[in-house]
């Protein structure tokens, strides 16, 4: 789309581009095939990586403000002794909803009721319903911070090693929706998805065990499934 004084803007399902007519540039046709991209890398910048720390505005950048919240100490359950948890909730935040398909995380701390470890001495982080009927309690152990999922009232299974751990698993997600849907050429959007999924925890990827039947499922919404959900 011509915006005139010499530029032009491009745009595309991941976002735009403005490109101007430099000063110095030869004098010739303005159409997309008069434009030459180069060869070398792709100079889009791609998903931010793993190793970055998480902080509340990269968290808003995923979830937006109304999907995440930064919880104060007081809104912590009181058995939580796992301070990196601890840490992580009132400096960075978590997640209030995910979404994937049909799947989707409700976070159950920073509500009124009281949040006492259960029979299995496990806080109750939040709930994920997997399908109709298919629903699991997400649980952190309160001295190690290690995630577990209870599925349709079956026993316990490992499901993160650590709170962090899950909340960057989802982030990724979100983060890599555009790489998935719509890779730029030479862009290996769901390879590179798994990949840093798999670094994350490995336990996503690892077909013995039950977690990785969860993480597929929510995986499969920007791995197998279309932005319409088929």
């Amino acid at each position: 789309m011509p915006l005139g004084g010499g530029r032009v803007l491009f745009s595309e399902p991941r976002g735009i581009v403005v490109l101007e007519h430099g000063g110095a540039a030869a004098d010739g046709p303005a159409d997309a095939g008069a434009v030459s991209w180069g060869g070398a890398a792709p100079w889009f910048a791609g998903p931010a990586p793993a190793e970055t720390p998480l902080d509340a505005a990269r968290l808003e950048a995923a979830f937006d403000a109304d999907g995440m919240v930064v919880l104060t100490a007081d809104q912590l359950p009181a058995a939580l002794g796992h301070a990196p948890t601890r840490e992580l909730a009132v400096t960075a935040g978590l997640p209030t909803w995910f979404a994937a398909g049909v799947a989707t995380f409700t976070l159950a701390w920073g509500r009124e009721e009281a949040q006492e470890p259960d029979a299995n001495g496990l806080l109750h982080l939040g709930t994920l319903d997997l399908a109709y009927g298919d629903t699991g309690r997400v649980l952190v152990h309160p001295e190690t911070g290690a995630v577990s999922l209870v599925r349709n009232g079956e026993e316990p299974f490992p499901l993160a090693r650590d709170t962090e751990t899950f909340v960057r698993v989802l982030e990724a997600q979100y983060r890599f929706m555009g790489a998935c849907w719509n890779g730029h050429p030479g862009e290996d959007g769901e390879g590179d998805f798994l990949r840093e999924v798999a670094a994350l925890e490995p336990l996503t990827v690892d077909e013995d065990a039950p977690a990785a039947d969860v993480w597929g499922h929510l995986f499969a919404a920007i791995t197998e499934l279309s932005p319409w959900g088929f």
